[in-house]
């Protein structure tokens, strides 16, 4: 079942919306002045996708309640709509249960504990929040899970880049994150951990189906009870 007034969805996502600036902010100017090192994080990255996202789908829903009218829940790029949920997801997962000893000191030296917080906790519990309680459900499609693979791969991707053309990032760190340096643990170590993220990743996508699928037959029997 989801919310179907649309003022209501309006108003949570733009939320959200809010809640990724505020996070972006704290993470670049919260440390007295703007640091361009966060940026690195796959945890901020994501949240300035999420924001991006949830700013057109703003936009979107604005249009589209122009046209159909206040109770009109529109959904917009959904299967994007499920990678943002996936990284946010992912972000928060690997920062609070992860190696969370190491990252989270990691972050503690470079990102205020509020703008932590935002991204890590806030932000993808809004967003598991969001698609629970008020996306159409259905919509996702028996493959979308490797779509969602997209945005880690591209982010392995860019640290592995990143570190060959700009090579100092940490005192004796080359990467973002302990489970990359592969200076450290060797290409095999970081590629067995790529691997295994994205394996989760799958999981968690398909975990994800699963229950929209069963939210979406719930409300369906509901419905036809009435």
């Amino acid at each position: 079942m989801s919310v179907k007034n649309k003022p209501i969805v309006f108003g949570y996502r733009f939320v959200i919306a809010v809640c990724c600036l505020l996070g972006i902010g704290l993470s670049l100017f919260g440390q007295g002045g703007y640091r361009a090192l966060p940026l690195n994080f796959f945890s901020l990255q994501s949240t300035i996708f999420a924001g991006f996202y949830y700013l057109a789908d703003i936009v979107y829903m604005y249009g589209v309640g122009i046209k159909n009218g206040a109770r009109m829940n529109a959904d917009f790029l959904p299967r994007v709509k499920g990678s943002v949920i996936t990284a946010t997801s992912l972000s928060g997962l690997v920062y609070n249960l992860f190696v969370a000893v190491d990252i989270n000191r990691l972050f503690a030296d470079y990102i205020p504990h509020e703008g932590s917080v935002i991204i890590h906790s806030v932000i993808p519990l809004l967003v598991l929040a969001d698609w629970i309680l008020f996306t159409n459900k259905g919509n996702f499609k028996r493959f979308d899970p490797f779509v969602w693979l997209v945005f880690p791969l591209y982010y392995f991707i860019y640290a592995t880049v990143r570190a060959l053309f700009e090579p100092k990032l940490f005192p004796g760190s080359r990467y973002p994150y302990p489970f990359l340096d592969s200076d450290r643990i060797g290409w095999g170590g970081a590629l067995t951990y790529a691997v295994v993220i994205m394996l989760c990743i799958l999981i968690l996508g398909y975990v994800m189906i699963f229950a929209d699928y069963i939210i979406m037959k719930l409300s369906l029997r509901r419905k036809g009870r009435k």
